[in-house]
This record gives structure tokens, sequence and C-alpha cells, in this order.
């Protein structure tokens, strides 16, 4: 009845469901700047050195709802200038996946697979919307190419991108 769903959800209450794992929401697209781009990678690094236990984790966000550094992991994040934990994730997901592009040279594949999927006339719709749906996040913009280029080419950042595409 519709007193039971007023006293589940009170008003204003839908902003505390962030609880969904990031992995299960569709990846958004992620326009970088270079001080985003750096920032990510720096949040990386810092994550990579100071909370060795987030291995353990199935997703960061699982790591920050359920360890006793979860707070401080989030704090630190925050503290290099992202406002929540699901936007550096967004931000170093694509660091990671545009700096692969580039690294590979995959893109092109990844366009041309897409129009042969659009193309496909044997697919029913469900299964051509699935197959995009996974290919959809390899493609990059030109501006985040740009970014990574120009990340790769300072030797600190350039060593950086590298060794993140190690761990990832």
């Amino acid at each position: 009845s519709a007193a039971q769903t007023s006293q589940e959800e009170p008003l204003g209450g839908a902003e505390e469901h962030e609880t969904v794992p990031a992995e299960a929401v569709p990846v958004e697209k992620f326009e970088l700047t270079e001080d985003i781009a750096r920032k990510a990678i720096d949040a990386f690094m810092l994550v990579e050195e100071k909370y060795p236990e987030t291995y353990a984790y199935t997703s960061y966000e699982e790591f920050v709802a359920k360890d006793k550094a979860g707070k401080a992991f989030e704090t630190d994040i925050k503290s290099l200038g992202f406002k929540t934990m699901g936007e550096w994730k967004a931000a170093i997901d694509t660091v990671g996946d545009t700096y692969q592009i580039i690294s590979e040279g995959s893109d092109e594949g990844i366009e041309t697979q897409i129009e042969q999927v659009k193309a496909d006339k044997t697919l029913q719709q469900a299964e051509k919307d699935r197959i995009l749906a996974t290919l959809t996040p390899f493609i990059q913009s030109d501006n985040n190419k740009k970014i990574i280029a120009l990340l790769l080419k300072d030797p600190i950042y350039g060593e950086k991108l590298r060794l993140l595409a190690e761990e990832e």
C-alpha cells in the first residue's frame, strides 16, 4: 500500500542509495582534463602504496563500505580533489582505458566492430545492444586521447601510466 512505501522511502532518502557497486552501472563517458588525469593517477599510486588490503575486496566501493581503513581511503581520494569515490573511479578507469587504446592503437578496430554489429541483420536487437554495450566503453574521445598522449610525454606521469597499466 502507499502508506508502507512512504515509510520505507522518506523524502530525500534517494540520494543515500549509492551502494550499487560501480561495476553494475553502465560506464559513463568521462572527459578528462590534464589536472584530473594527473590527480587520478596520483590517487591510484597513493592507494596502491597505502592500502594494499584493497586487493581483498571485489571493488574499491566494497573496501570503503566494509574495511576499517575505508573512511581514511575515501578521505585521501577526496583530498586529491574528487567529490566522490565514484568520480575518481570513473576518472582512473578512463585514464586506464585511454592509455590502453593509445598503447595498443586498438580504437579503430573497435569502431569497425561496432559498425559491423550495427549492420548485422542476423542479430536480434537485444543481442546487438548487449554487444554494443560491451564495445562502447573502449571508444574514447579525442580530448581524452590528447590528454593521455600529453601525459605520456611527461617523464614522471609517463612512467606512472605504465605502472598503472601493469597493475590493472
